[in-house]
This record gives structure tokens, sequence and C-alpha cells, in this order.
């Protein structure tokens, strides 16, 4: 089933409180490749890995509320920031 931007957060943010305690483990996980940053299609490759569906849009608008400064691209100080929310 698809969701929302808003549900895909939650239950992105819930899955990874569940699986790491703390938020640079969690970065490490989705940035295995240590290029300090998480780009688009590592992290919709995740979600889809833990069922978190999404459409175009929705996953468009995701971005948007965890990339904050536009680059396309999450890096440590902007993951850690969802990571707490």
């Amino acid at each position: 089933m698809l969701m929302t931007a808003e549900q895909a957060h939650v239950a992105f943010v819930q899955h990874l409180h569940c699986k790491y305690i703390r938020a640079r483990k969690a970065f490490r996980a989705l940035d295995h490749n240590f290029q300090h940053h998480i780009d688009t299609p590592k992290l919709r490759w995740y979600l889809k890995k833990h069922n978190i569906l999404l459409n175009s849009n929705e996953f468009a608008a995701l971005i948007r509320r965890y990339d904050l400064n536009g680059d396309g691209l999450i890096d440590y100080k902007e993951f850690c920031y969802l990571f707490r929310r």
C-alpha cells in the first residue's frame, strides 16, 4: 500500500529508532559507501526494502522535507535533524 510523505516519515523514523540507538549508526547503514550523504536513489531503495512505499510525488515531498539545504542530498546534519523528530 502506498503511503503519504507524512506516513512514510513516521514509519521511517520509527524503523530507524527501533533498529538503531544512535543517529550515526543509522546514517552509516544508509551511507555504506562512505560518501557522507544519502542520495535519493539510495533512500528510495532503503524505504522500498522496508516496505515504505510512496508514489513519485510523495517521495519528492519527503525529500523536500529531509533535504534542508536543497542540494538533492541528505547529509549527516540533515539526517540527525530528521532522526530526532
